[in-house]
């Protein structure tokens, strides 16, 4: 019958195997005359260990008899009679080959012998007697820690708040995997950044330095091992704990077109110290600074804490005993300037055919000449007649390089001085409706020098190789910032700029920069979206990025002395964002701060025109309602008027804080004179007040004004 599984199998299965045994057993009572069955085999096992070996700390011997060729076996476990490990089985079948496995272990169960004798086969009844040799256990080789390659450090020296880079690469002579961890003795070690092999961390230092610090690397095996490495910083001058004196630097870093950064002191202005702030809060205590060639400056009296850096018409809100003023620009240093009334002719061929509102621009880096653009002439040219492929014309030379914010360089092609000239086409959007300006030519040659008071840039203007690349930038969210900087703003472009600069990354948009593309969008109509094609002469390595701000405008006059109000003039405000261009091919563009709200002075609300703030009012206000800021920037103002009566404007001071609210000190403001306040929001990871000068190549900030007002 086939057998089949179900509950009931187990118990008709005993109940068979019963009724077996029950029969067996009375046949065989009757008289059953089979031959018995043949009497079991006998083995005597004696361990045997090597002469001289060290058998005090075995505690345990196992041995186990394996037929050959079967899955099972005996096991057995010999015991101790004095020196000698014996012990006996029974069971064995006759006739049948064994193989005797031997193993001796010491009370923390470790093997620490092991060993086979065998086979071996007995009779019916006999007895075979086992000699099982042990020997020492092959200890497998020891574990060998990881070993650290090579090892980093980006400063020895380090100032209160400043950040040092620590890194290391390692491997491991096993092959195992590696684990990676950090430690300080005081600071913040940020997360570090781990591969297979190397790891990498960040850690910033307390506001004061209390003695050597040491970061401390352990590299972990999988078996455990560890091997560790000491990284020590010192506190840079100033930096200590319990040091009256402010130790800063004033350096100027000058990059190269080839990224490289050439460092030279910077000549201490007039006017550099700290103002302390006094115990009651309102006042404050000057101390000046003493300056040295190396471009070092020092100011003693300055107890721990806070206090408002002034550097000429530059005030920082900041806490650092070891403050960096040094700034960043383009060129190297020492370039002359020609003399006043030289003239610029330029005689330009193979231009794209001119349309109205194109651009043609000039780059120097080896000069520092960062930008020029035809818009900056003087007398104003606007470019060829459309239609036109050449370009013939003079301009004042000195004039026009100033009202671009460059000095009127002297070109020395003897060093190498080289320029770009590039044009700007207009191309329109799908829709028809929107043009953008993409440089689609360009040249660069050596640098003209002038003759008889004239330079000339005489060249020929070639197509270019195109790139494109997508920007969605979200102009509803930024135009709404823009209205909120005060009640009376009126919004008045889009804008977005493609640009490049070497060492962009390193510095942020530190000079004006060669756009690649400059476009508008129409106010309310929604987010700009667009493929922008373009060329780009500029080497490659230098970083590129993107520059979009919405602006709003802001109307400001005053009294005339007999009577009415100046011509109003208009100031604008941006929300601004900058970053570089996306790896992706796609650079998308969300606001990532607001501007400040319920700016006061001396708690009065500021968006109405107030008098009698006096001399040294509190400005301050609420943190914005979106994102928030590393630090905000105040622009003090001053409003006047001209001989024909309009209103101007002159830029009093300026001010970087990462409070809330910042009492102004004494000098910026004046009896008599009527200001206003431009306060900002800057959101910039990896800014410092510490290093005010220098930025961050991520850049966006909002800003909210104050209405007139009057000491």
């Amino acid at each position: 019958m086939a057998l089949t599984r179900s509950p009931f199998a187990s118990h008709l299965s005993s109940y068979v195997l019963a009724l077996a045994t029950l029969l067996a057993g009375v046949l065989a009572g009757c008289g059953d005359d089979s031959p018995p069955p043949p009497a079991a085999a006998r083995a005597n096992i004696q361990a045997e260990f090597p002469q001289g070996a060290s058998t005090a700390e075995v505690t345990r011997v196992h041995v186990e008899l394996r037929e050959s060729g079967a899955a099972t076996s005996i096991g057995l476990e010999l015991s101790r009679e004095d020196t000698t490990w014996k012990g006996s089985v029974d069971t064995l079948v006759p006739g049948k080959n064994y193989v005797l496995e031997g193993t001796a272990f010491n009370a923390a169960s470790e093997l620490l012998f092991r060993g086979e004798a065998g086979p071996i086969s007995a009779s019916a009844g006999g007895t075979v007697s086992v000699v099982l040799p042990l020997q020492p256990r092959t200890p497998p080789s020891p574990n060998k820690a990881p070993v650290i390659d090579t090892v980093s450090l980006s400063a020895e020296q380090v100032s209160g708040g400043g950040t040092v880079t620590a890194g290391l690469t390692a491997h491991d002579p096993e092959a195992s995997t590696l684990t990676f961890s950090w430690v300080a003795n005081q600071g913040v070690l940020q997360a570090p950044r781990n591969t297979a092999s190397s790891s990498e961390v960040d850690w910033t230092a307390p506001p004061c330095i209390d003695g050597e610090v040491t970061l401390t690397a352990a590299v972990t095996d999988a078996a455990g091992a560890v091997t560790q490495r000491h990284f020590s910083i010192r506190a840079r001058p100033g930096a200590a704990c319990g040091d009256t004196t402010v130790h800063g630097v004033r350096n100027i870093h000058h990059v190269s077109s080839n990224g490289s950064i050439q460092e030279v002191p910077w000549p201490a202005t007039a006017t550099l110290g700290a103002w302390v702030p006094n115990a009651d809060g309102i006042g404050y205590t000057w101390h000046a600074a003493t300056s040295s060639t190396d471009g070092t400056f020092q100011i003693p009296g300055v107890a721990s804490g806070p206090y408002l850096l002034q550097d000429n018409t530059a005030y920082m809100w900041t806490s650092s005993r070891t403050p960096d003023l040094s700034r960043a620009t383009l060129g190297r240093p020492g370039v002359p300037s020609e003399p006043e009334g030289t003239q610029l002719t330029f005689q330009l061929s193979g231009l794209s055919p001119w349309q109205t509102g194109e651009d043609l621009q000039l780059h120097s880096p080896e000069t520092g000449l960062s930008y020029f653009s035809l818009s900056c002439t003087n007398p104003y040219v606007s470019g060829p007649a459309v239609g036109e492929t050449v370009f013939n014309s003079t301009v004042n030379y000195t004039v026009s390089f100033r009202n671009c914010g460059s000095h009127p360089i002297r070109f020395d092609p003897a060093a190498g001085d080289t320029l770009y000239a590039t044009q700007f086409v207009s191309r329109l959007d799908e829709g028809g409706t929107q043009s953008f300006l993409e440089l689609r030519r360009g040249v660069q040659v050596a640098a003209p020098t002038a003759k008889n008071g004239t330079l000339l840039l005489s060249a020929t203007l070639a197509p270019l190789p195109t790139t494109s690349h997508s920007v969605s930038y979200g102009t509803a969210s930024f135009e709404a910032l823009a209205l909120a900087a005060h009640p009376t703003a009126t919004l008045d472009a889009n804008r977005i700029f493609l640009g490049t600069l070497p060492a962009y990354t390193r510095f942020g948009a530190y000079v004006g920069w060669p756009d690649l593309v400059q476009a508008t969008w129409p106010l309310n109509r929604g987010t700009f979206q667009a493929a922008l094609t373009f060329g780009n002469p500029y080497p490659a390595t230098w970083d590129r990025f993107i520059t979009a701000l919405t602006s709003s405008r802001i109307s400001y006059s005053v009294d005339l002395p007999d009577g009415g109000t100046a011509t109003p003039l208009l100031h604008l405000v941006a929300t601004y964002a900058q970053e570089p261009l996306s790896a992706s091919g796609t650079s998308t563009l969300t606001a990532q701060v607001g501007p400040p709200r319920d700016v006061r002075l001396n708690q009065t609300v500021a968006t109405t025109p107030l008098t009698g703030v006096g001399l040294a009012p509190l400005a301050s206000w609420t943190a914005p309602a979106l994102g928030t800021p590393h630090y905000y920037s105040l622009r003090l103002y001053e409003l006047s008027a001209n001989a024909a009566k309009k209103t101007r404007r002159q830029l009093v001071a300026s001010f970087l804080t990462d409070q809330t609210q910042i009492r102004l000190p004494p000098g910026p403001l004046m009896q008599d004179k009527s200001y206003y306040l431009e306060v900002t929001a800057i959101f910039s990871p990896g800014t410092s007040t510490g290093k005010p000068f220098l930025l961050a190549p991520v850049f966006h900030s909002a800003s909210a004004v104050t209405s007139r007002f009057q000491p």
